[in-house]
C-alpha cells in the first residue's frame, strides 16, 4: 500500500465509522423517576377503585382477582383467610345479600421507590337496605391495603380493616 493510500485510509476510516454510527438512534433516556412513581401511583389509586367498583357491583369473582395468589385478607371478627379461591368463598355469602353493601375510597396511594410495592389506604363502610331500599350505615372502618405489582399488574397482598 502506498503512503498516500495509507493516508487516505486513516483519514477516511474513522469518517466512515462515525457516519455510519450517526444513523442509529441514542438509547433510550431512562425515565425520570418522579415521573414513574406517580405513573404507578395513579395506576395503584385506579386498581383500588377498580377492587372497589366490583364490590360495589357484587361481582366476587372479579374482587377476588384482584388479590395476588398468596394475597391476603384479614376480614372483621374472623381469623386470616389466604389465597383468592380462599377469600371468595369466604366473601361469597356477603356479597350474595342484597340488604348489605361494602363501599369503600381510597384516600391515599403510596409506591415504593422500586415500583413493585405500595399500600392505599381510607374510609370503608358497609350499608344495610331496608325494604324500601333506604340505606343505613351499619358500621364505618378504616382500612389499609398493601400491594404488589406483578407483571405490570397491581394485586392485593394484604387487605386489613379497623372498625370505627
Amino acid at each position: 500500500m502506498s503512503p498516500g493510500s495509507r493516508l487516505a485510509l486513516a483519514v477516511l476510516l474513522p469518517a466512515a465509522v462515525t457516519a455510519a454510527g450517526c444513523g442509529a438512534p441514542p438509547p433510550p433516556a431512562a425515565p425520570d423517576p418522579a415521573v414513574l412513581a406517580e405513573r404507578y401511583r395513579a395506576e395503584l389509586l385506579a386498581a383500588d377503585r377498580e377492587f372497589a367498583a366490583a364490590a360495589r357491583e357484587r361481582d366476587v369473582d372479579r374482587w377476588s382477582s384482584y388479590f395476588a395468589d398468596d394475597g391476603i385478607q384479614v376480614p372483621r371478627r374472623h381469623g386470616i383467610v389466604v389465597g383468592p379461591a380462599a377469600i371468595r368463598s369466604f366473601m361469597r355469602p356477603a356479597f350474595a345479600d342484597s340488604s348489605t353493601m361494602l363501599l369503600w375510597d381510597p384516600d391515599k396511594a403510596e409506591v415504593s421507590k422500586s415500583g413493585d410495592l405500595g399500600f392505599t389506604t381510607g374510609q370503608a363502610r358497609v350499608v344495610r337496605f331496608d325494604a324500601a331500599g333506604k340505606e343505613a350505615v351499619a358500621y364505618r372502618m378504616k382500612y389499609a391495603t398493601v400491594w404488589k405489582r406483578q407483571n405490570g399488574v397491581w394485586k392485593v397482598a394484604l387487605d386489613i380493616a379497623s372498625e370505627d
